[in-house]
Order: structure tokens, then C-alpha cells, then sequence
């Protein structure tokens, strides 16, 4: 069953050279999600984990029943979304902002109406650009313009239908989740199915199956809950 294997978001941090993917799932018939660490240089996931997400783990973080996407911010500060909202999280001082959870229309300046109740995904790309995603459609959007409305912003805000288009060799459309190491590297998710493609060469690297590179992803340890 591909769904055992299947990530919903994820992002990089740069302070411990790790990859955090999340996954929403049910527990007890209750919605949770949990979380594993990838170390970057042996794309191995570290000890101990999977884990749940919950107030001992991100002490603090509202959404501890479903993550749609996430993405690094800046200042060691990631930004993770719900439907319609969003919300500010410090890595380093493991807590979330004083405030949040935030409505994305009113504080992702500009950004269209089709990413205002849904963004199934997003990834930090370098540069103060964020690819914001709804399903197969996405927008460049400028990091600057989130909580604040009085900068003119370089880059164009228009929605993208064809993914190819800005990355060709990817041929594929719609995810479960994307992130990037904010240098050069994506990888693309879905289903079983994993994509590392380099945004600099324009060039697919590698095709992996997500059960063979990780089989025990997201078997928990009743220690871990």
C-alpha cells in the first residue's frame, strides 16, 4: 500500500543539515501526523524516529492533526499551513510565534485567490522565492511579501500551469510534497515514488522508490508516541 510510504511536506534546515518530512495519517481513529529526520549527507533517517507530532516534539505547534505544506522562512523560523492558515515556527527556540496561526489572504500579499484556502505544497528555493503550490499550479512568490504589503516585489506573481515549462526533464505533474536543500536540489514526492532534480543543471538526477531507500519510514515505535 503506497499510502504507507506517501509524505505530505516537508523542508530543510541548514543549522543541522537535515530534511523534515511530515505525514498525515490516522492513529486510534484519531488524525495525527508524524515526523522523521533525514541527514542530507547520508540521506539515512537518523535515530529514533519516526515520531509523533505532538506538544512534547514541536512544543507548542498548532497543527498537530494535519500539515498541508511547510517551508523554510528565514532566521531558523519555518512556515508551516492548514487549509487556510499558516503558522510561524522557531527551530532553534522549538516554539511557535507569539499569535499564530494566521489567515493566509490576509497576510501572503497579493497572492491569488487559489492559494488562499489550500496550498498543498511549497519549497524555499534560494533567492527570497518560494514556489507556492496548489496541486499542479504554482506561484514564484517573493518571501518579502508575506506580512507585508509596502514593497515592490521583482518578481512576477503569476500562476504557472506547467511545472515543466520552468523545469524540463521533471515530466510530472501534481505531488504529494516538495523540498529543497535552498541551494541547487528538489525532490518531489509521490505516492512510493520519489524525484532529485537540480534546479541549476535543469536536470532530473535520480528516480527512487520511497520503500526500497527508507522502508521503515513511518513505522512507529509505540516508545515514540
Amino acid at each position: 500500500n503506497y499510502d504507507n510510504y506517501q509524505i505530505n511536506a516537508g523542508f530543510y534546515w541548514d543549522k543541522t543539515y537535515s530534511y523534515y518530512l511530515f505525514k498525515n495519517t490516522i492513529l486510534n481513529n484519531k488524525m495525527v501526523v508524524l515526523f522523521t529526520i533525514l541527514d542530507s549527507d547520508t540521506f539515512k533517517i537518523k535515530s529514533g524516529y519516526p515520531k509523533l507530532l505532538n506538544n512534547t516534539t514541536w512544543n507548542g505547534l498548532s497543527f498537530t492533526n494535519q500539515i498541508d505544506s511547510a517551508f523554510y522562512y528565514k532566521d531558523d523560523i519555518v512556515i508551516f499551513t492548514k487549509n487556510g492558515y499558516y503558522t510561524k515556527y522557531n527551530l532553534k527556540l522549538k516554539k511557535q510565534l507569539p499569535n499564530y496561526p494566521k489567515k493566509i489572504i490576509n497576510n501572503f500579499t497579493n497572492i491569488q485567490s487559489y492559494f488562499h484556502n489550500k496550498i498543498t505544497s511549497s519549497v524555499n528555493i534560494g533567492n527570497n522565492v518560494v514556489l507556492i503550490f496548489n496541486k499542479s499550479s504554482f506561484v514564484e512568490f517573493d518571501l518579502n511579501l508575506i506580512e507585508n504589503k509596502y514593497i515592490n516585489s521583482k518578481i512576477a506573481n503569476s500562476i504557472h500551469f506547467d511545472i515543466n515549462q520552468k523545469y524540463p526533464e521533471l515530466k510530472m505533474y501534481n505531488w504529494d510534497a516538495v523540498i529543497s536543500n535552498n541551494i541547487n536540489l528538489m525532490i518531489f514526492f509521490k505516492n512510493n515514488k520519489y524525484y532529485i532534480y537540480d534546479y541549476h543543471l535543469n536536470k532530473l538526477m535520480l528516480t527512487g522508490s520511497i520503500n526500497r531507500q527508507w522502508s521503515n519510514i513511518w513505522n512507529i515505535n509505540v516508545n515514540n508516541l
